[in-house]
């Protein structure tokens, strides 16, 4: 059963794999981006806390 935590956590977990894959998928210039960058494994840890 998908719960609303475990699809969460499924696309955090693709979205991580992404900017590992690939550093221009969220354009690091933005400011934003540079905070999901940098903050990506606190966010996931975050999500998994629910």
């Amino acid at each position: 059963m998908l719960t609303e935590g475990s699809i969460v956590q499924k696309t955090l977990n693709a979205l991580k794999t992404r900017l590992e894959q690939n550093d221009n998928v969220i354009d690091v210039q933005s400011e934003q981006g540079m905070y999901i960058k940098r903050h990506a494994h606190l966010i996931t840890r975050q999500a998994t806390r629910k």
